[in-house]
C-alpha cells in the first residue's frame, strides 16, 4: 500500500495557486498603492488630493481582496489535509471525511476501472467506474459515479499518474 501525504508545495503550485498568487500579488499592489499615497516623492511624482482618496480606497479594497484569498487559500488547505490517496494492488483510493451536523461522514472513493484520465493545473480528472462508499456511525451506503477530480496536492503524484495510465 502507497499512501500519498499532504504536500504544502504542491499545493501551491497546483491545488491552491490562484489563491495564493492572489493573496501575495494584492499586497503586494496594496504596498506598492501605499507607497505611491504616502510617499509620492520616491516615484518622483505629484498625486492630487483626489486621487490619494481614490488610491487610498484602491489600497483597502486590494487589502481587503488580499485577505480573502489568504482565507480561501487556508480553507482549501486545511480541506486537502483532511483528504487522504493511496495506491492498493494497482487501484487508486481517496478518502474524505465531511461532517454534516453532527455526523461524520467518510467517503470512500476506490477507481476501478479508469476509461479516460486527465490533467490539469488543480486537479487530476478520472472518467470510468469510481465506487464511492459513504460510511457513517449508523449506516453504509454505495453509489457508482462516473467522475472523480483528486486535487493536486500530494506527494508521489507520478505514481497516480502511473496507475491511471496518465504521461
Amino acid at each position: 500500500m502507497n499512501m500519498n501525504r499532504f504536500d504544502s508545495k504542491a499545493f501551491r503550485k497546483h491545488y491552491g495557486s490562484l489563491w495564493f498568487r492572489l493573496m501575495y500579488y494584492g499586497f503586494g499592489a496594496a504596498l506598492l498603492v501605499l507607497q505611491l499615497v504616502y510617499y509620492p516623492g520616491v516615484f518622483g511624482v505629484t498625486i492630487p488630493e483626489t486621487a490619494g482618496g481614490i488610491a487610498g480606497v484602491l489600497m483597502c479594497l486590494l487589502v481587503m481582496m488580499s485577505g480573502a484569498a489568504g482565507c480561501i487559500c487556508l480553507y482549501l488547505r486545511n480541506k486537502a489535509k483532511e483528504q487522504q490517496i493511496w495506491i492498493d494492488r494497482n487501484q487508486v483510493y481517496m478518502r474524505i471525511e465531511k461532517r454534516v451536523k453532527k455526523t461524520v461522514h467518510t467517503y470512500t472513493y476506490k477507481i476501478e476501472k479508469a476509461d479516460e484520465a486527465s490533467v490539469d493545473e488543480r486537479f487530476i480528472h478520472v472518467r470510468g467506474i469510481v465506487r464511492c462508499i459513504d460510511e457513517t456511525e449508523h449506516s453504509r451506503r454505495q453509489n457508482t459515479l462516473p467522475e472523480l477530480s483528486i486535487p493536486r496536492c500530494f506527494t508521489n503524484e507520478q505514481n497516480v499518474f502511473g496507475v491511471l495510465g496518465v504521461s
